[in-house]
């Protein structure tokens, strides 16, 4: 499911409660990957690029439908949800940065490289991650694949 915020989208894989957390954090992966790699290939006549940010978090959420009868609106409450928020803020253009919690549903099938810790507003510093591609199943390069960011802070 999705909801929009401002230019922003949030998207959920692996609800409801009792679904395959490594199945929904890889399709969300490959949904990420898809979009950077779909924005790479637009050609404008100008010449312009257009540059998306993302960031991936696992865990739980609560869903609901907020507002009024005509105009309902679903939207996503929690923890999880603000740490996409923050590691899509700080991302770099282009590349689909997550949370050390995706990192390890994704171990055995994406590459993944350590991007920074981040300084969060209520847990202080965790490590983040970038999600750089499908596993081909060879790990030798693993460590050198990937940008790489100094510290942050999120206010």
């Amino acid at each position: 499911n999705t909801e929009t915020i401002g230019d922003a989208y949030i998207a959920v894989s692996g609800g409801p409660e009792g679904s395959d957390a490594a199945t929904g954090a890889a399709n969300i992966a490959s949904f990420a990957l898809g979009a950077v790699d779909a924005v790479k290939r637009l050609e404008f006549q100008d010449e312009k690029k257009i540059k998306i940010r993302l960031g991936v978090a696992s865990g739980p959420v609560v869903a609901g439908v907020i507002g009024t009868v005509n105009v309902p609106k679903f939207t996503l409450f929690g923890e999880t949800t603000f740490q996409a928020e923050e590691m899509e803020k700080t991302s770099l253009p282009l590349q689909v940065q997550c949370s050390e919690e995706t990192m390890k549903l994704l171990r055995s099938n994406f590459r993944t490289n350590n991007s920074f810790q981040c300084k969060r507003r209520k847990e202080g510093n965790k490590n983040t991650w970038w999600i750089v591609r499908p596993s081909d199943g060879n790990a030798s390069d693993l460590d050198d694949i990937g940008p790489a960011l100094s510290s942050t802070e999120i206010s």
